[in-house]
């Protein structure tokens, strides 16, 4: 069960289209995801997330994943300047500049005319209530002073 889900990276020249989910590498491992983007001058390197296809093994449902998930696209301009760019997950990204989300998953990288795009998933990060807020701070506040309110 140990070699069903793998990380397997390939490197291509910048501008060839790698490999996507959805596709077959080595004849048997089907890409389910995308790890890992990494650009270091014409190079493009991706860690994907593959299934053996010659495994058999019990399907286990999806769970629901909570906040509902955005798809973003990142259009990165390339051309004969210094390239050493790196996407990673995790990252907060601003949608329009008035809502915070954070990155959790690719689901795409692809090649139009010089540019890189990359999708991926995000959630959206929502502040805590203005009240409860106020309350957590006015605790640690006590805590720091170490009062108590009788």
């Amino acid at each position: 069960m140990k070699d069903l889900i793998v990380s397997i990276r390939r490197t291509t020249q910048l501008y060839r289209p790698p490999a996507r989910i959805g596709d077959v590498l080595d004849g048997k491992w089907l890409i389910i995801g995308i790890q890992d983007i990494n650009i270091t001058y014409s190079r493009l390197e991706i860690t994907y997330v593959c299934q053996n296809l010659e495994q058999d093994f019990v399907y286990q449902t999806a769970t629901s994943k909570g906040d509902e998930l955005r798809e973003f696209e990142l259009r990165i301009k390339t051309g004969k300047e210094h390239i050493l760019k790196r996407i990673a997950l995790g990252k907060l990204v601003w949608y329009k500049n008035t809502m915070p989300f954070q990155t959790v998953e690719y689901t795409d990288v692809n090649i139009k005319f010089t540019d890189i795009v990359v999708s991926f998933l995000a959630r959206p990060i929502r502040p805590v209530a203005r009240k409860e807020a106020k309350a957590k701070l006015l605790s640690e506040k006590r805590k720091k002073l170490n009062l108590t309110i009788h």
